[in-house]
C-alpha cells in the first residue's frame, strides 16, 4: 500500500506513521509491565491497588497519547514526515517494543527482582527522554511553548510507575522504602540533567542576543 508524506498508509488506514506507533507502543510497554506486576504478586490487597494504578496509567497514557496526536494533526505533510523520521531516527518504538517483551518474559522467572524493576523504571526515563524530546520537536514546529501540565502529566506517569514497581519489590522481599528512593534517583537524575541543558539553551540564546545588539 502506498505511503504519504507523514508515513501514514493511503486509502483510509487509520495509521499516522512512526509516531502514532510509537505512543502506541509506549503505551503498552506502560500498561503491559503494570499489569504483569499485578499478576505477580501473591497478596491480593497489593494486587488490587496495583491493578487500580495500572488502569490509571492507561487512562493518563490514553489521554497525553491523543492530545500529542491532535498537536501534530496541525501539521504540514512536510512536518509530520520531519516528526515520523526523528521517531525512527531515536528508535523509540523498538526501544519500547524491547521493554514489553522482557517484562512479559521475566516477571515470571526474575531471580533478582532489585535488579528486573531497576531496569524497568530506568527504561522508562529512557523512553520518557525520547517522548520529551519528539513533544519538544512538535511544538516547536507549531511556534508554541510544550504546556506545564504536559510534563507534570508526564512526571505524574513515572511517579505512579515506580509506585506500582515498588510495591512489588516489597512483595518480593525487597525495602520497599530503599527500592521506592533508588528508582526516584533515576526520575530525579532525569529532570536534573532537563534542568541542566535548559540553562544551557537559555544562556546560549541570551548569549546570541546580546550579540546581535552589539
Amino acid at each position: 500500500m502506498a505511503k504519504t508524506t507523514d508515513g501514514s498508509s493511503e486509502g483510509g488506514g487509520k495509521e499516522a506513521g512512526a509516531l502514532a506507533e510509537f505512543l502506541a507502543a509506549v503505551t503498552e510497554f506502560v500498561a503491559n509491565s503494570s499489569a504483569m506486576a499485578a499478576k505477580a504478586v501473591g497478596d491480593v490487597d497489593t494486587s488490587d491497588i496495583i491493578s487500580a494504578n495500572s488502569d490509571i496509567l492507561s487512562g493518563h497514557m490514553k489521554s497525553f497519547s491523543e492530545h500529542i496526536m491532535a498537536q501534530y494533526s496541525s501539521l504540514s505533510d512536510g512536518q509530520k514526515a520531519e516528526v515520523n523520521n526523528a521517531v525512527i531516527v531515536m528508535g523509540g518504538t523498538r526501544s519500547a517494543q524491547i521493554g514489553t517483551d522482557l517484562a512479559t518474559k521475566k516477571f515470571s522467572l526474575a531471580k533478582s527482582w532489585k535488579n528486573l524493576l531497576k531496569w524497568l523504571s530506568q527504561h522508562l526515563v529512557e523512553l520518557k527522554k525520547v517522548i520529551e524530546a519528539i513533544v519538544t520537536f512538535i511544538f516547536d514546529l507549531l511556534g508554541k511553548e510544550v504546556p506545564k501540565w504536559i510534563h507534570d502529566l508526564v512526571l505524574l506517569i513515572d511517579e505512579i510507575y515506580n509506585f506500582i514497581m515498588s510495591l512489588v519489590g516489597g512483595e518480593k522481599g525487597e525495602n520497599q522504602a530503599r527500592l521506592a528512593d533508588e528508582l526516584s534517583a533515576a526520575e530525579v537524575n532525569y529532570w536534573n540533567e532537563k534542568a541542566a541543558v535548559a540553562r544551557f539553551v537559555n544562556a546560549s540564546r541570551q548569549d546570541k542576543h546580546s550579540r546581535s545588539e552589539e
